[in-house]
């Protein structure tokens, strides 16, 4: 082989070597860039930069971790219908199962944020059937425990916890343990009560509930319309009568309802601060009360 040829050889394993290193560096750069605006909760200007990715880089070896990536800042964003459908196609992907059991963990929260216990639930156990020691169990325990209570199931919810190390030390778990065990001393009301309280004496549940002020107007205005009908019918004026006597009943009636409800929702309220304090001590919920993934899911599906 003649000098001149092997000089050009050369000049070309230069060139292609430099468009290779520097296709490289783009790669990294465009990466790194879309990872910088996830970070920053600037979700849809780094999906637009994710999507640039994958179109440029379509033979990259991340372009599953791309994907799922796409997928975590329509999640991050509450664009849970859109991230539900690119998380599933996800999980179905066995050759990625990394990325298909972090796109399964997710599947299951998307499903706890939108109130769908029961779904949610099952989709828990069996990620934690599937996956037992990924990073994202002992969130998935921790979570499926908050699940159970709200179920009012506090025996299920211990077991949650139990069925793997939670945290880093035993005390941990025994410390959460304790946690859920102080969902049996949670104060309620009985909406069954309330209604009857208010069905003797109207306005007598709504003060049972806490609610003086609706006591008051339910007791007045039961009061009032009960005294304008017999006045009525007194002065043989049946017409006025039985108008006041049919909104009376009709309010009654609402009065009774009204009790009930409150009563639901109070226990309801108290549920939600419950899991609060709980889910803020764990590290499920951040400080200013959103939802947010827990350090070791961070560790997990935070680039």
């Amino acid at each position: 082989m003649t000098l001149k040829r092997l000089g050009t050889l050369a000049v070309i394993a230069l060139t292609v070597g430099r468009g290779t290193a520097a296709m490289v560096a783009g790669s990294e750069l465009d990466f790194g860039f879309a990872n910088a605006l996830l970070d920053d909760g600037d979700y849809y200007r780094a999906i637009t930069e994710y999507e640039r990715f994958l179109f440029e880089h379509p033979q990259d070896s991340r372009t599953a971790d791309v994907r799922f990536r796409v997928a975590l800042c329509y999640f991050q964003g509450q664009k849970y219908d859109t991230a539900a459908r690119l998380l599933s196609i996800l999980a179905s992907n066995r050759t990625e199962t990394a990325v298909a059991a972090r796109a399964e963990f997710l599947l299951a929260e998307i499903q706890y944020r939108l109130g769908r216990y029961t779904e949610a639930v099952s989709r828990y156990e069996a990620y934690l059937q599937q996956h037992p020691e990924e990073p994202a169990a002992t969130p998935a325990r921790l979570r499926l425990s908050t699940a159970y209570l709200r179920f009012g199931n506090v025996e299920w919810a211990k077991s949650a916890l139990r069925r793997g190390a939670v945290g880093n030390a035993d005390d941990s778990m025994e410390a959460r343990q304790r946690d859920v065990e102080a969902f049996r001393a949670l104060s309620t009301k009985s909406p069954t009560l309330a209604g009857t309280l208010s069905a003797v004496l109207p306005g007598a549940g709504q003060l049972y509930d806490e609610k003086p002020t609706d006591a008051l107007v339910a007791f007045l205005v039961n009061g009032l319309v009960i005294g304008g009908a017999a006045v009525a019918f007194h002065n043989h004026e049946p017409v006025a009568g039985g108008a006041l006597s049919l909104f009376g009943f009709s309010w009654y009636a609402g009065n009774i309802y009204n009790a009930v409800n409150n009563a639901h929702k109070y226990n309801q309220r108290q549920l939600e601060s419950f899991l609060n304090r709980v889910e803020l001590k764990w590290g499920l919920l951040s400080s200013d009360g959103s939802d947010r993934l827990v350090p070791e899911v961070g560790a997990t599906v935070r680039f």
